[in-house]
C-alpha cells in the first residue's frame, strides 16, 4: 500500500493597506461657485462651516452681496475656478480627520458701469474638510468678494460730471445754462415751473440703484451725494440728456472708506443741449395776459402739438432754488385737475355732430331744469337750435343731447380727445379723467364737464386744438426732437362745423370776453 502524503500549506494573512478616500474638494468647490454666481445665499450658507454660518446667516449674506454689487454699479459678475483643486492625500491606514483644508484658486470678474473694461481679481477660497459627514465646507469671509485684496471692505464709485447741456426755446434762446452750482436761468420766473431747477443728490438717492436711470436695472450709476441733478420740471425730465454721463472711477475701499485699490475708469460724455418747442415771446405774452389771475394758460400749435407756452399763477424763479431739495412747483397748467365745466361741451357737441345725432339746426326746449340739470343763469328757452344752445351754453339742452348720444359713444369720444391717457412728456403731467358714465344723471353731468370729470388746462387746450386742426388731435410735445404724432378724432366736416359754432360763442355768446378785434377766435 502506497503511502498517503498530505501536504498542508498554511498561509498567513496577507493584506495590503490602500490610502483612504474622501469627497472631492474640486466638486465641492464647483458646486459652491455655481451657487455664488447665482447669488443663491441659501445654498451658499448651506455649505459654510460652523463659524462662517454663525457670522453670515442667509439674510445677512444676501444683503451684503446685494449692497456690494450696487455700490460698485455692477451689472454682471462671474466667479470661475482658475486651476485644479489639489486633493489631499493620506498614508495607507491613516484615518482622515476634520480640519484638513484645501485652497481653491478663483478669479472674480466684475463688469461695472463705472469702468470701460471688466475688472478681475484673483485669490484663494478656503475649504475645510468635515470628516463626520465626509464633505467639504467653505470658510467664508468678507474679503472673498474681492479675492487678493485682504483689506477690501467694499466697492466705491466716484463721479465727475462734465458740462451740462442748456435748455433752449425753439429759436435758440437760453432758458437754462451753466453747470452745477453755476446753473442760471436768464428769464428768471419766465416759464420757471416748466423749466424746473437743479437740486442736490441726497445720500439716500445716491445709494439707491436706479434713482436716475430706472431702465438700467441692477447697478445703476447715480452720482455722489451733493452732486447737482435735475430736481423738477424739464431739468428733471430731461436730466439724462442734459447731464450726459459722468467720468467714473471704480475703487475698493477699506472699512474706513480709504481707497486700497483702483479697479478702473470710464470716460464720461458731456450733456447735450435740448431745443424745446417753447417760444420766449409767446410765453412772456401769455404770462402778461394771465396777470394776477389765479389759474393757468396754455398755448399750443394745433398743427403739430407744439407747446409754445405754459403759464401758471405764482411762477417759481429757478435761480432762487439751485441746490435746494424737496421743492416741487405746482404748475396749474399741467398738474392742476379741475372740472372742465362748459369747455367740455366741445367734446359733447363734436360727438353729437360727428355721429349725426344732431345738426346745428336741431331744435330743443331748454327749460331751466331738466332731470336735475340746471341752466347756470336760470334761463329758460322754449325753443332753441343746437347751434344757439352751444352759443349760450344751455346746460339742459346738452343734457338731452347726451342722452341721445349715449354713454358708450360719449366715453369713446372722451378717450379720442385725450382723456384717460397720460401725455408722453418729460414733465410731471396729471392724467385727465372722463370715467364711463354709470347712469343717466352721471351721463348728463359728465357731458357738461361736471360729475367725476376732471382735466388739466393742457388737456382742454388739446381739445380746442383738435377742432382747429381739422379734427385731428396732435399729442402735445415740448421738445423739437420728439416726432409729432396724433390721430383723427372727428371728420373734417365736423371740425369745420364746430369751428363755426365756436366762433359764434365768442361773437355774441357766453365767450364774448375772449373776442379780440382783428383776430379770428373760436
Amino acid at each position: 500500500m502506497g503511502a498517503l502524503i498530505v501536504i498542508v500549506i498554511a498561509s498567513g494573512a496577507c493584506t495590503s493597506s490602500s490610502p483612504p478616500t474622501v469627497a472631492s474638494a474640486q466638486d465641492a468647490a464647483d458646486a459652491f461657485i455655481s451657487s455664488w454666481n447665482a447669488l443663491d445665499a441659501h445654498a451658499m450658507v448651506g455649505v459654510f462651516d460652523q463659524r462662517s454660518a454663525r457670522t453670515w446667516p442667509e439674510k445677512k449674506l444676501a444683503r451684503f452681496m446685494h449692497r456690494a454689487l450696487n455700490d460698485g454699479a455692477i451689472k454682471k459678475f462671474e466667479v470661475t475656478r482658475a486651476a485644479a483643486v489639489p486633493q489631499p492625500s493620506f498614508a495607507p491606514g491613516a484615518s482622515p480627520s476634520s480640519g484638513i483644508d484645501a485652497g481653491v484658486p478663483i478669479t472674480v470678474t466684475y463688469r461695472s458701469r463705472a469702468v470701460s473694461s471688466p475688472a478681475r481679481l484673483s485669490g484663494i477660497l478656503a475649504l475645510i474638510y468635515d470628516a463626520d459627514h465626509d464633505r467639504w465646507q467653505v470658510r467664508w469671509q468678507r474679503s472673498d468678494l474681492w479675492p487678493g485684496v485682504p483689506k477690501a471692505a467694499g466697492f466705491d464709485v466716484s463721479y465727475r460730471w462734465l458740462r451740462r447741456g442748456a435748455i433752449l426755446d425753439r429759436h435758440g434762446t437760453a432758458l437754462a445754462r451753466g453747470t452745477g452750482a453755476s446753473r442760471t436761468y436768464p428769464g428768471g420766473a419766465l416759464a420757471g415751473d416748466t423749466i424746473g431747477y437743479l437740486g442736490v443728490l441726497s445720500s439716500e438717492d445716491a445709494s439707491t440703484s436706479g434713482s436716475t436711470d430706472a431702465a438700467c436695472g441692477k447697478g445703476c450709476l447715480t452720482g455722489d451725494p451733493g452732486d447737482y441733478v435735475g430736481a423738477a420740471g424739464l431739468e428733471a425730465g430731461l436730466n439724462d440728456v442734459l447731464a450726459g454721463t459722468p467720468t467714473t472711477k471704480l475703487t475698493l475701499v477699506d472699512k474706513k472708506g480709504t481707497v486700497v485699490d483702483v479697479l478702473g475708469h470710464k470716460k464720461g460724455r458731456a450733456g447735450r443741449s435740448v431745443k424745446t418747442t417753447m417760444d420766449v415771446g409767446v410765453q412772456r405774452a401769455t404770462e402778461a395776459g394771465l396777470g394776477s389771475t389765479v389759474g393757468a394758460a396754455v398755448v399750443l400749435d394745433p398743427k403739430n402739438g407744439d407747446i409754445l407756452a405754459l403759464a401758471t399763477s405764482d411762477p417759481l424763479d429757478p435761480n432762487s432754488y439751485v441746490g435746494a431739495s424737496g421743492v416741487i412747483p405746482f404748475d396749474r397748467s399741467r398738474v392742476g385737475l379741475y372740472p372742465p365745466g362748459s369747455s367740455m361741451k366741445v367734446v359733447t357737441a363734436s360727438a353729437a355732430l360727428d355721429t349725426k345725432t344732431v345738426t346745428p339746426t336741431s331744435r330743443f326746449a331748454g327749460p331751466y331744469d331738466y332731470r336735475g340739470v340746471h341752466n347756470f343763469h336760470h334761463e329758460h328757452f322754449a325753443d332753441i337750435s343746437f347751434a344757439d344752445a352751444l352759443k349760450f351754453s344751455v346746460n339742459t339742452v346738452f343734457a338731452q343731447v347726451a342722452e341721445k348720444v349715449g354713454a358708450a359713444k360719449l366715453y369713446r369720444y372722451g378717450k379720442l380727445f385725450g382723456f384717460n391717457s397720460a401725455p408722453d412728456l418729460p414733465l410731471n403731467v396729471e392724467t385727465s379723467s372722463f370715467p364711463r358714465p354709470q347712469d343717466d344723471a352721471d351721463l348728463m353731468f359728465s357731458a357738461i364737464g361736471q360729475a367725476a370729470v376732471v382735466a388739466t388746462p393742457l388737456q382742454m387746450a388739446t381739445v380746442a386744438a383738435a377742432v382747429a386742426n381739422g379734427g385731428r388731435r396732435m399729442d402735445p410735445r415740448i421738445t423739437l426732437a420728439q416726432k409729432p404724432s396724433g390721430h383723427r378724432v372727428m371728420k373734417v366736416s365736423t371740425a369745420r362745423t364746430m369751428t363755426t359754432l365756436m366762433e359764434g360763442v365768442v361773437h355774441g355768446g357766453t365767450g364774448s370776453a375772449a373776442n379780440i378785434s382783428g383776430a379770428d377766435v373760436a
